[in-house]
């Protein structure tokens, strides 16, 4: 089941557009969860947490709805900011067994992009001329402790490049780069910097606020893993590479 979530469906829904043809080569269909609406972790952040139950709850009915775990193998959302709110539901109903059952067994079907992708083997296309700067959301490597995705990057024939300082925050952090915008372009300035000390071609991170709070004309391209991993296997190219990608297909440098 694909959770589409809210921000990123309206704003890049290319990336989740990426993912399907990434399953798709592979056999594995998906499914958009109708009705699941936004994860609340917007909402919890802001220590809403009534709000924040009530959108868990729709987000629980709609999985259970739509046959749970007897219908679905995983549950796919392509940004980490919500999977590790997700992953966190049972924690939202500590005080309500019932949905807290149900809350463990929804967020126990979560799964990463880089889970299904990896076999078979991705086969490498454009990315074996490109070095990819890796931006591991902080959702990711500090909630839920996942898999970086550098790994399936260097399977495509990206060359993958660590961001000095890569434990720290680039600024975005769900609501805070609305609530605290000074110390989030601090952080954001700080993580350019940083990016810009290795000279990359392209940053790729797998988190939607990363990536639009990154982006900007002082920043080198930014773009989602499932992007840059389905234009490696004959996928269109991502739109901040596009003029990038013209270049590289010029007969003139060709030759």
């Amino acid at each position: 089941a694909l959770l589409p979530g809210c921000v990123q469906q309206v704003i890049a829904p290319e990336i989740d557009e990426a993912a399907a043809r990434l399953l798709a080569r592979r056999g594995i269909p998906l499914e958009p969860l109708q009705g699941a609406g936004c994860c609340g972790a917007l909402a919890h952040h802001l220590g809403r947490d009534n709000e924040a139950r009530a959108w868990a709850k729709q987000m629980i009915e709609a999985f259970d709805r739509a046959g749970g775990s007897r219908a679905f193998e995983g549950i796919l959302i392509t940004a980490t900011g919500c999977a590790a709110h997700i992953a966190d539901y049972p924690q939202l109903f500590r005080g309500e067994p019932d949905w807290q059952a149900r809350a463990q067994a929804c967020a126990s079907k979560l799964m990463q992009l880089t889970e299904l992708v990896f076999n078979p083997p991705l086969e490498g296309g454009w990315g074996k001329s490109m070095r990819v700067a890796l931006q591991v959301p902080c959702s990711l490597q500090h909630g839920l402790r996942g898999d970086d995705g550098a790994g399936v990057l260097r399977a495509a024939g990206f060359r993958v490049v660590a961001i000095p300082e890569g434990h720290l925050c680039c600024g975005s952090a769900g609501s805070y780069s609305i609530l605290q915008p000074e110390i989030a372009n601090l952080l954001r300035g700080r993580k350019l910097e940083n990016i810009r000390a290795i000279g990359p071609d392209v940053v790729g991170t797998s988190n939607i606020g990363c990536l639009q709070h990154l982006r900007g004309a002082d920043a080198p391209p930014i773009v989602h893993l499932a992007e840059l991993l389905d234009w490696a296997e004959g996928g269109p190219v991502p739109r901040a590479l596009q003029h990038r990608a013209e270049l590289m297909a010029s007969p003139s440098l060709a030759g």
